[in-house]
């Protein structure tokens, strides 16, 4: 699959008014969270901030037709930072040593997720020292379709996104759910109307009662995958009004094979 040739991806002129007012909007709020001159400042640094909107503005962001996705067979989890003993300490995971840690979430995504299932993974799967040939064998590992929403990890220098060993590789992703769910791998200062923003990036950081944004980073998820299902289910309820339910309770009972 190359840039998501293979992905039930629609073109621009079949996404629809509403879908796509949330991907002009997605655009904006990527350029205005990213950009290094922001008047907040950027949560990545300028050479990875530069590349993920570099590639917005090549690929632009893709809509993936939900109508013709699996949510009990689509995954969504992010920052597993595989390799990266920095991260085990620094993030406060529950773990011997990186060694623990990397057998631990590797064999947990290879018992949820079947070789046909589709893991859409919001970014920083290692840190970018490990170079394309390591994370190339550590994703060959690993079952299913796989694409990765960069993050600030995921670039080596600028205009280097570290993509190979991926099956599609994207700054953001439109997915026409319902609700629509906007993939990042930062969270949305600026939400799209009507549409809740799926992230990674922040480790500690608890969901609000009010809050349109569903953090899937792996402490937020029990070390497990999560269903698109379970995301889609909570995202409704987000937009309700309703008290955010912890994803760490959504997990994968028995091995998801086929």
């Amino acid at each position: 699959m190359e840039n998501g040739a293979d992905l039930p991806l629609l073109e621009d002129s079949r996404t629809g008014p509403g879908i796509g007012k949330i991907v002009d909007a997605t655009r904006t709020a990527c350029r205005d969270l990213l950009r290094a001159d922001g008047d907040d400042g950027s949560w990545m640094h300028p050479d990875a901030a530069d590349t993920v909107l570099g590639l917005i503005g090549i690929w632009g962001v893709p809509v993936l037709d939900a109508a013709r996705l699996d949510a009990e067979r689509t995954w969504l989890w992010s920052d597993l930072h595989l390799r990266d003993a920095a991260s085990v300490r620094c993030h406060r995971r529950p773990f011997w040593c990186r060694a623990t840690h990397d057998r631990a979430l590797r064999r947990r995504w290879r018992r949820a997720v079947a070789p046909t299932d589709l893991m859409i993974h919001a970014g920083d799967f290692a840190p970018e020292s490990v170079g394309e040939r390591p994370r190339q064998r550590l994703l060959q590992g690993l079952p299913g379709r796989k694409v990765n929403i960069l993050g600030n990890h995921d670039v080596a220098a600028p205009h280097a996104p570290l993509t190979d060993g991926w099956d599609a590789s994207f700054g953001a992703l439109v997915i026409t759910s319902t609700p629509p769910l906007v993939v990042t791998h930062c969270p949305m200062r600026n939400v799209p109307p009507g549409a809740v923003n799926v992230h990674g990036h922040m480790h500690r950081r608890r969901d609000r009662t009010d809050d349109r944004r569903i953090n899937v980073a792996v402490e937020h998820t029990g070390y497990h995958p999560v269903r698109a299902s379970v995301v889609i289910t909570e995202a409704a309820r987000r937009l309700a009004g309703e008290a955010p339910r912890p994803l760490d309770t959504c997990r994968t009972a028995a091995p998801n094979r086929t």
